[in-house]
């Protein structure tokens, strides 16, 4: 996220949302796990109706909804969560003082309780690591490989149609692939992604898991090294760049 300048900021709406989500849904036999997550999910006016239709989905064996806490849940959300599939979880910022003032994690654990909503809180102190800057690396493809397969990211990433531009939603292999391909345009990694709409999507989608290291994974420092744990939700001053700290002095 802390990639993307002004100009290029990702929009969309409930109505692409659940257009990609049925078309993902046709073409295949079940989800097991569908996670709902941002930035903040809380900020899109739409999500009470989201969950609902998430719920919805025979497919969609489980949900998961990913909040940092700052933003309290309204009654009309907390109806639309009282599925059994549903589960929030929540992000113990609580380690970081500058954000104790604007946590609001014990009102939204007492409204989910009152509720009987499903929820668990992540410890985000054990969780946050520095992942390194986001740059391309121009590994051998051995390395490549090798950062894939040391990754273990355990779930894909849906990116839905832009609302403000002419995009296609692509599946990718995580949250990183997906934004790369929004930051620096679908040719740059054709063949890291499957587009929603393919006509071939079966054939695309087994070529996809069948694959063994892809462009993105290029850009990730080496996953095979232990990360060291970093304060949660810190936020960058400005826009980062795609490439090596040092080049921007140059």
């Amino acid at each position: 996220m802390q990639y993307f300048s002004s100009n290029q900021q990702f929009t969309t709406n409930i109505d692409n949302i659940k257009s990609n989500v049925d078309k993902l849904l046709q073409n295949i036999d079940s989800i097991s796990l569908f996670t709902v997550l941002g930035g903040e999910p809380l900020l899109f006016k739409e999500l009470p109706e989201l969950m609902g239709y998430l719920s919805k989905q025979s497919k969609i064996k489980f949900i998961e909804l990913i909040t940092n806490a700052t933003i309290p849940f309204g009654d009309k959300l907390l109806v639309a969560l009282r599925s059994p599939k549903i589960r929030v979880a929540i992000s113990d910022y609580s380690s970081n003082p500058a954000l104790k003032s604007i946590l609001k994690q014990q009102a939204i654990m007492k409204s989910l309780v009152n509720f009987d909503i499903n929820h668990i809180v992540l410890k985000s102190a054990d969780v946050w690591r520095e992942i390194g800057g986001i740059y391309k690396r121009n590994r051998p493809t051995e390395e490549i490989r090798r950062n894939y397969l040391a990754c273990k990211m355990p779930c894909v990433s849906l990116l839905c149609q832009d609302k403000e531009k002419d995009s296609e939603a692509i599946i990718s292999i995580c949250p990183i692939a997906s934004a790369l391909v929004k930051l620096k345009g679908a040719k740059e990694f054709e063949g890291d992604f499957v587009r929603a709409y393919s006509p071939n999507f079966k054939n695309d989608i087994l070529r996809f898991y069948a694959q063994d290291f892809y462009k993105a994974c290029d850009y990730c420092p080496n996953k095979w090294e232990e990360a060291k744990p970093i304060s949660p939700a810190v936020q960058t001053k400005k826009t980062l760049e795609l490439m090596p700290p040092e080049s921007t002095f140059l």
